[in-house]
């Protein structure tokens, strides 16, 4: 049996032939993510963390609640279970040097440092960074 008269009965619809051969928004989603620590990034962690912290010394937070904020920061950086970085995996041409040459197929990998530096969208109403801004955090 050709797998073109298979029935579409799933979600996952690149996975059918005919599908997969076209060109289409649905054929250029995101098809994969990594979240890696530090630690999994490079085997320089120890320096970078050296580093932060003698910033850190060099130019101490104003506040107690930025202090604080900070403290959190550098145990998440600290410890190679916490994810700090997420890997994209995009089948298209991201990147703004280089073009796309037409009939040729394109994988980027885009990196994202998205934790622990960001309080997130919330809508921040305090200069107090320890201050609950209302998001739903898990």
């Amino acid at each position: 049996m050709e797998r073109d008269s298979l029935e579409l009965d799933t979600l996952i619809i690149n996975v059918h032939f005919s599908f997969s051969q076209k060109r289409s928004l649905l054929a250029n989603v995101v098809s994969g993510v990594s979240f890696l620590s530090l630690q999994h990034v490079t085997d320089k962690a120890k320096d970078i963390i050296v580093k932060h912290e003698k910033a850190l010394e060099e130019n101490p937070p104003k506040s107690a609640a930025l202090k604080k904020q900070y403290g959190i920061q550098m145990a998440r950086l600290k410890s190679p279970d916490m994810p700090v970085f997420e890997i994209i995996v995009n089948p298209v041409l991201t990147g703004w040097i280089n073009k796309a040459e037409a009939g040729k197929c394109y994988i980027s990998l885009v990196f994202v440092l998205s934790n622990p530096f960001s309080r997130g969208t919330a809508h921040i109403t305090s200069k107090d960074p320890t201050t609950y801004t209302g998001y739903p955090w898990p």
